[in-house]
């Protein structure tokens, strides 16, 4: 093995053993190229070729603008008939967090029509919600709600936002709403593009899981199509039933 090879690779092993440790821990940034080349003794060239290693491996994320991160905990979330976001990171030990990015009142598309069971061009109420798991960005969520069927949504979702309380299922109930369940499910994988990728605090180069689900009050009758984008570095899907 020539000098350079060896290097590189006792410099990728004592950081795979810190990260094994716990010493650097899930969502840690590491020290910049010039702290870790003085740190181990070698250049910065040697710290870049061992840093690339171990994001091959699976063990480190970078960030543009931001540095490189010790991959965070890999969180299981549940896709069933009652899937929620809160229950879900609360099952997992993670501190939920949701911010309500956008409402805008839009004309739905063909696809979103048929979905919602509503004429092509009937208004919908369009909300997008970022969400957090322990303060990182986990989900971004952009919600078609029928406008006409679900009159005074908008202004339950902004009175929880205002109090701090960010939740559909808390405005659906106030709205009359008591209770509603997944009618499906679809995943497929993608790139995000550079304005999910900055709200989501990742790369271009990894991709998210996006799901689009229809949801159905206990009549049967839809009440939210979602499209959510989460970061695959982040979750694995439990598929229950």
């Amino acid at each position: 093995m020539d000098g350079n090879g060896y290097l590189w690779r006792r410099v990728s092993e004592e950081l795979v053993t810190e990260i094994d440790s716990g010493r650097l821990a899930p969502g840690t940034r590491l020290p910049a190229d010039f702290d870790l080349a003085e740190r181990f003794g070698v250049n910065r060239h040697t710290v870049r070729r061992a840093l690339q290693d171990l994001q091959g491996r699976g063990l480190l994320r970078s960030e543009r603008g931001r540095g490189t991160f010790v991959v965070d905990d890999v969180m299981r979330y549940r896709l069933g008939r009652h899937t929620r976001f809160t229950e879900n990171l609360l099952a997992n030990r993670r501190a939920p967090g949701r911010a309500l990015l956008s409402i805008e009142a839009l004309a739905a598309e063909p696809k979103v029509a048929e979905a919602l069971a509503l004429p092509p061009g009937d208004p919908v109420t369009v909300v997008t919600l970022l969400g957090s798991a322990d303060d990182v960005p986990l989900s971004l969520g952009r919600n078609r709600f029928p406008a006409a069927r679900l009159p005074g949504l908008q202004a339950a979702l902004e009175a929880g936002a205002a109090a701090g309380r960010v939740s559909i299922t808390a405005a659906l109930r106030e709205i009359g709403i008591p209770s509603y369940g997944r009618r499906w499910t679809c995943v497929a994988a993608r790139m995000p593009d550079p304005a999910e990728a900055r709200l989501l605090r990742m790369p271009l180069t990894a991709p998210v899981l996006e799901t689009e689900a229809l949801d159905e009050d206990e009549a049967g009758t839809p009440v939210n199509h979602a499209h959510t984008m989460f970061c695959a570095m982040r979750i694995q899907f439990l598929v229950e039933g």
